[in-house]
């Protein structure tokens, strides 16, 4: 009997990439058991592994639904992004995260425990793995039974979601819950997570919302720490 492809099926599977987030997140202290420090390569090799079995479901769904989505696994690699607003979206990005910088610092400031090699290694899988979940499958199949715009909404609160079980986790296993913290991070990345569809959406390509996460968080890291 084949599956029906319905809206509930896409909610499933969004949900599901909560819960499958929160069980394989090295928040849990997976690498511990290697006894790797946390600049280790270990651990960056381990977070890039994680993220490639955590899309793995999406990308099942993104073949196995090909048919009935509007744009095909291998379109959303070969389909061309269109320059202009991503280049906008660009230079927003790095003007912020240059302001944010001198805010919080008061100078030209490099994070003293940012490492090229590893940082470049990690937000690449980051960028690919997010982008292809939430953008890829999450906004594409929405926009089967919805509007673009209420596709992106409910695909990016699907994406401030998973950046929550890692904090969940640490006040199950040490009691702190940094509610500020939270709150800041989940307006930040829900707008982030709008302008992303934003850009997926101009050419329903994933290079240009991959590429601009990408570089939200290297940035982010690098001068504002």
């Amino acid at each position: 009997m084949k599956n029906r492809f319905s809206l509930i099926t896409v909610f499933y599977s969004l949900l599901g990439s909560i819960l499958l987030w929160a069980v394989v997140t090295n928040a849990w202290g997976y690498t511990n058991f290697f006894h790797a420090s946390s600049d280790s390569w270990l651990v960056y090799i381990f977070d890039f592994c994680c993220r490639f079995i955590w899309a793995m479901p999406a990308i099942l769904l993104l073949f196995k639904y090909r048919q009935e989505i509007p744009t095909t696994l291998k379109q959303l690699f070969t389909n061309k992004p269109q320059m202009k607003p991503f280049i906008i979206s660009v230079m927003i990005i790095a003007i912020y995260n240059v302001a944010g910088m001198f805010f919080n610092h008061g100078e030209v400031w490099i994070n003293p425990d940012f490492h090229l090699g590893k940082h470049l290694f990690m937000f690449v899988g980051v960028a690919f793995a997010e982008e292809l979940v939430y953008r890829g499958w999450g906004l594409n199949a929405l926009s089967t039974f919805v509007s673009e715009r209420t596709a992106n909404v409910i695909s990016t609160i699907f994406f401030v979601m998973v950046h929550l079980p890692a904090y969940m986790i640490q006040y199950f296993l040490y009691g702190t819950f940094p509610v500020e913290t939270v709150m800041i991070q989940c307006v930040y990345v829900f707008v982030l997570g709008v302008l992303f569809g934003y850009l997926f959406r101009k050419g329903n390509s994933l290079w240009s919302c991959m590429t601009l996460h990408f570089l939200s968080d290297f940035l982010g890291v690098m001068l504002i720490g």
